[in-house]
C-alpha cells in the first residue's frame, strides 16, 4: 500500500518537474526570440552596399515609352533602399488623404523617379533598410500636385508607417531641398520612436538667440535672425520657416546642407550657430543609426 502511494507520488513529481522544465524552456525561448527580434538590426551586415544599376538609368533615358522603365526603376529603388514607390492607378485613396491628385503621365513619373534616385544616392543606402528592419514600413507616393501647393510631405500614421509624398514639379533647388526636408522628418520619426529624442537634442536651444521661442503661427514669423535676410553674424536660421518649431528648424538645416552645391557661407563667416546645429544633427543621426558607420563619407558632413 505505502509502496503504491510512493510510486504515485514519485510519478507526480516527475510529471511536475517535466512541466516546470518545459515551461521554463518556453519562457526562455520566447525571451530569446523577442530579444533577437528587438535587435535584428545588430545582425544585419551593413558593410554590404548596394547601388542603383546605371544600365537601368541609361535605358530609362533612351526609351520613349517610360511605362516599363518606371516599373524597373521603382523595383530598383526597392532592391537598393527597401523603399516602396507607388504612383498612378491604385494611389487615389492615398492621394486624397493628403489633398493631392494622382499622377498618371509616365514621362512625368519617370522624371520624378530619376530625381528621387539622385536624392537617395546622397544617403547611406542602408539607413532606410535599418528603419525597415526595426519594423517601420517606408513608402514614397508620387502625386501630381497638392491642392495647397505643397511640394512634398512626410506622414506617420497610427501604426507608425512612414510615407513621403512627392509632387510633380520640375527639378530645381527648392524641390531637392523639399525632398531632403521630408527625408529628415522620416529619420526623426524613427529616432523619436527608438530613442530619447529630447535628451539627444537637449542642447538644441543653446544655438538659438537668447530669449528666442519658436512660433507655430507662420503668419507671425519675420526674417530676423534668418541667414541672407539679417546680418551674417546674426544668423541662427536658414529660413523663416525654420522659426516655427525645433523639428522644422532641424529639417530645414539638414535639407539646406544636403541641397547645397557649394559650401554655404554660414559655415564660414557667421556666428557658427547654424554650423553647430548641423553638427548636433549629424551627431544624433550617428548615434541612432548603425548604417552611417559604413561607407567612405557621409554626405551631410562634407562641410563640417
Amino acid at each position: 500500500m505505502n509502496s503504491s502511494i510512493e510510486r504515485k507520488h514519485y510519478s507526480l513529481v516527475i510529471v511536475f518537474s517535466i512541466f516546470i522544465v518545459a515551461m521554463a524552456s518556453l519562457v526562455f525561448t520566447a525571451l530569446f526570440y523577442d530579444r533577437n527580434d528587438n535587435n535584428k538590426v545588430l545582425r544585419y551586415d551593413f558593410s554590404v552596399i548596394e547601388n542603383i544599376n546605371p544600365l537601368l538609368l541609361e535605358e530609362s533615358d533612351r526609351v520613349v515609352d517610360k511605362t516599363n522603365a518606371n516599373i524597373l526603376l521603382a523595383e530598383e529603388i526597392k532592391r537598393v533602399y527597401d523603399i516602396d514607390v507607388t504612383y498612378g492607378e491604385g494611389t487615389e485613396y492615398l492621394s486624397k488623404s493628403v489633398e493631392a491628385t494622382p499622377i498618371y503621365d509616365e514621362s512625368d513619373i519617370n522624371e520624378i523617379l530619376l530625381q528621387l534616385i539622385d536624392c537617395l544616392e546622397k544617403y547611406p543606402n542602408n539607413i532606410f533598410k535599418e528603419i525597415q528592419i526595426k519594423g517601420y514600413d517606408l513608402e514614397i507616393c508620387i502625386v501630381n500636385y497638392f491642392n495647397n501647393d505643397n511640394v512634398a510631405l512626410a506622414t506617420r500614421d497610427s501604426n507608425n508607417n512612414f510615407k513621403i509624398f512627392l509632387s510633380n514639379v520640375k527639378k530645381d533647388d527648392k524641390v531637392v531641398k523639399s525632398v531632403h526636408h521630408e527625408m529628415y522628418h522620416i529619420l526623426e520619426y524613427y529616432i523619436k520612436l527608438e530613442f530619447n529624442l529630447n535628451d539627444l537634442y537637449k542642447d538644441w536651444n543653446s544655438y538659438n538667440p537668447s530669449g528666442f521661442s519658436y512660433e507655430n503661427n507662420i503668419s507671425l514669423l519675420d526674417n530676423k535672425y534668418v541667414y541672407g535676410m539679417d546680418s551674417d553674424t546674426n544668423a541662427y536660421f536658414v529660413s523663416i520657416y525654420s522659426k516655427c518649431s525645433d523639428k522644422e528648424d532641424r529639417a530645414e538645416v539638414f535639407a539646406d546642407t544636403m541641397a547645397a552645391n557649394d559650401k554655404p557661407n554660414y559655415y564660414i563667416i557667421n556666428n557658427d550657430a547654424i554650423k553647430n546645429k548641423m553638427k548636433l544633427i549629424s551627431y544624433v543621426i550617428n548615434e541612432c543609426f548603425y548604417s552611417v558607420n559604413y561607407g567612405i563619407s557621409i554626405y551631410w558632413t562634407r562641410y563640417l
